[in-house]
């Protein structure tokens, strides 16, 4: 197996089958929370590249919390007593900033960033299951099903899985966001997601060959057998990845157009 083929892995079906198990719900919650809640990807670049980075924000005013201040004078775009918008760099350059800010407090640098899907945060790492940092920032490189593991252990931990399980969106946002958010509409947002998700029919239907042979003829290796299953919608994730398309395994009329059906 290449270091490609599982390093930087994108979510999966089976991923999201695995998530709704831990969690006691429907794949369709779990599916209505990666699109409202997770960063729309969990890596930097394209999975047909090769091995990614993961998605990260460095938060200065975390590192100044961390370090007790020490380095607001020193090194200002690193560690800020106040949360500043204008220090983000986005992309690949906030790995340049927490390279930088490691080589001042390696620690806590890495607790000072959000960290994939779901940007945990590198200090609740004992809180999704890591005893060790280290551990919790090495599995972030690994796949968005690792970094998913993540989220859900957030959820389970704060005690947002009873209101996921009752569909009760406002608690549940109110958990997960704090208490702006309404402002975004988080908890419409995810009651409309679900409704989606709830009524899509995941069953082989008439046309799925179509499919598995027009992505093989994008370049992946399927069985054409009519089963749209986790190689099936990976290989859908990936295309739409490679084709700035949105990444959500379905395929909706954009997808379908990119693929010439």
């Amino acid at each position: 197996m290449s270091l490609r083929s599982v390093m930087g892995r994108p979510l999966d079906s089976g991923d999201i089958a695995s998530a709704a198990k831990q969690l006691d719900v429907t794949e369709a919650h779990v599916r209505a929370v990666v699109e409202v809640e997770a960063s729309g990807a969990g890596f930097l670049g394209k999975y047909a590249d090769g091995p990614r980075l993961p998605k990260i924000l460095f938060e200065a005013h975390i590192f100044s919390r961390e370090t007790g201040g020490k380095y607001d004078k020193s090194h200002p775009r690193l560690s800020a007593p106040k949360w500043n918008r204008n220090l983000y760099q986005g992309g690949i350059k906030e790995h340049d900033r927490i390279r930088e800010a490691a080589r001042l407090e390696y620690d806590a640098a890495f607790r000072s960033a959000s960290w994939g899907l779901f940007q945990i945060m590198g200090f609740n790492h004992k809180i999704v299951g890591y005893d060790s940092l280290h551990d919790f920032v090495g599995v972030q490189y690994v796949s968005e099903g690792m970094q998913l593991r993540c989220g859900i252990e957030f959820i389970r931990s704060s005690g947002l899985d009873k209101y996921l399980s009752a569909n009760d969106w406002a608690r549940f946002a109110r958990g997960y966001n704090g208490k702006a958010y309404k402002q975004n509409r988080y908890d419409q947002k995810l009651a409309e997601a679900y409704k989606k998700y709830n009524t899509a029919a995941p069953k082989a239907k008439k046309g799925d060959k179509d499919i598995q042979r027009a992505l093989n003829n994008a370049g992946f290796s399927l069985a054409v057998d009519g089963k749209i299953g986790p190689r099936t919608t990976a290989a859908i994730r990936e295309f739409q990845d490679r084709m700035g398309l949105r990444v959500d395994g379905i395929v909706g009329p954009n997808t379908r157009k990119a693929l010439g059906l």
